[in-house]
């Protein structure tokens, strides 16, 4: 998720908490709104990723255009962890 997007949830997770505790009959909108906001902040989906070491990693011969960027992106395989990469190529 894009970090616009992950502040805009977090965002409204924290308006619902600010909600419920305003008028206390909406409570619920309060636990769903921290469930969204702490579900933001500990989703390792939701944050920057580190660049993968670059000894040890093939390429290998998958392409495929990320719709969201419009690149071609190539595949990218790390023999002793397994792992997988994404890489513009």
């Amino acid at each position: 998720m894009r970090p616009v997007a992950s502040i805009a949830v977090l965002s409204i997770g924290v308006a619902l908490v600010a909600v419920s505790l305003a008028f206390w009959p909406a409570w619920p909108l309060g636990v769903m709104g921290a469930v969204l906001a702490i579900s933001v902040l500990v989703d390792r989906r939701y944050r920057g990723r580190a660049e993968p070491p670059v000894t040890g990693w093939e390429p290998t011969t998958e392409k495929f255009l990320d719709e969201e960027t419009g690149q071609v992106m190539q595949v990218w395989y790390h023999p002793g962890t397994g792992q997988r990469d994404y890489r513009p190529g």
